[in-house]
């Protein structure tokens, strides 16, 4: 019997834009179920402290609603934490194959030990030996074929964006609605996130 093939898609998604589910909804054909887990406080990012931790797990909801083999997973936010990609495995293994979504961002640098998940993730470099990863292709960072890990499946999807940019249009007033879905637009307008001026009224 085969076993279930599981892909957890972690990340601090503030906010959680367009790219998110339509690489979400690209990816679904392959596996037999996606889990969003959106991080608690990350010692790399300090922007994820930039708003409520209650704020970003709605838009995670709002996000990825309706789409079937998806579940959202909140415990890193409901436990103030941050949950090592080392630990997920552990934590999931027992549900079937699990296989773990990442950009080439994350890769470059690879065939030489030298990508961001030896450098920056705990224990990397043993993780990049036995972990499954399923790399999605994001044309702002380059890569060599032979800078991909050991297993893994690659998938050429052609989709981009950045949750920094949503932010920082924010911040300029600038409309985002080609960024986000409309309800987590709404969500950000309605609780004046990610905003310099609280009290401006935005038109985006």
């Amino acid at each position: 019997m085969n076993k279930k093939r599981i892909a957890l898609f972690g990340g601090s998604f503030n906010p959680p834009g367009l790219h998110h589910r339509q690489l979400v909804e690209n990816l679904l054909p392959y596996f037999d179920e996606i889990v969003i887990i959106p991080c608690g406080p990350r010692p790399d990012k300090v922007t994820v402290n930039e708003i409520a931790p209650a704020d970003r797990a709605e838009m995670v909801k709002l996000n990825f609603r309706g789409l079937p083999g998806v579940r959202v997973e909140l415990f890193d936010i409901l436990k103030n934490k941050f949950t090592r990609t080392h630990a997920l495995q552990k934590m999931f293994e027992s549900e079937g194959e699990v296989w773990h979504i990442i950009g080439t961002d994350w890769i470059c640098g690879g065939r030489k030990g030298e990508s961001l998940i030896h450098k920056v993730w705990e224990r990397g470099p043993e993780l990049w030996e036995t972990l499954n990863f399923s790399v999605t292709d994001r044309g702002d960072f380059p890569y060599r074929q032979d800078d991909l890990p050991p297993h893994h499946r690659f998938f050429k999807l052609g989709v981009s964006g950045s949750s920094s940019k949503i932010r920082e249009m924010v911040r300029q007033n600038l409309a985002i609605g080609h960024l986000v879905l409309p309800e987590v637009r709404d969500y950000i307008r309605r609780h004046k996130l990610y905003r310099r001026e609280v009290g401006r009224e935005g038109s985006f």
